[in-house]
């Protein structure tokens, strides 16, 4: 439900929702502040639907090239080609930009690489974009009970 103008959350604890309901499927965002360095972003899902999924996505703008951490594994993004298909890494319980951020996954999450953005305000011309290319970080909640945290970690 809408209704407020965004807020900054301000101090350890503080925290802001937003409740979805699309009719057969309703769900609920919650981001915590659980310090100056430290975000908690929590979602609960359900759904009358049959072997439906609910994820939570978040775009990472990140620039390649770029080494992340994965999965024990580590991650080379190199720059987008013009139509280039994107490629889903498996990740284990985190995903890390060395010595700059730490996000501590739910089981089952991928990270796709190049993902361009859509707008509908500012459709990308696929032969032009590599340059708008981002990091999708996919969540999949029906592999966590339907509800999940991910910790936000700045290192």
């Amino acid at each position: 439900r809408g209704g407020t103008a965004p807020k900054i959350l301000r101090g350890a604890g503080a925290c802001d929702a937003l409740e979805f309901d699309y009719g057969c499927t309703q769900a609920r965002l919650e981001v915590r502040a659980e310090g100056p360095r430290r975000l908690r972003v929590g979602l609960a899902a359900a759904s009358n639907l049959v072997n439906h999924e609910v994820a939570l996505v978040f775009q990472l703008p990140l620039k390649a090239p770029v080494t992340l951490r994965g999965g024990g594994r580590r991650i080379a993004l190199r720059p987008a080609k013009p139509e280039e298909m994107a490629h889903a890494h498996e990740l284990g319980g985190t995903l890390e930009c060395p010595r700059k951020w730490r996000i501590h996954l739910p089981p089952g999450s991928t990270l796709h690489w190049p993902h361009i953005p859509w707008s509908g305000y500012k459709p990308p011309k696929y032969l032009s974009a590599p340059d708008q290319a981002v990091a999708l970080l996919r969540m999949p909640s029906s592999q966590s009970g339907w509800k999940m945290d991910v910790v936000i970690e700045v290192v």
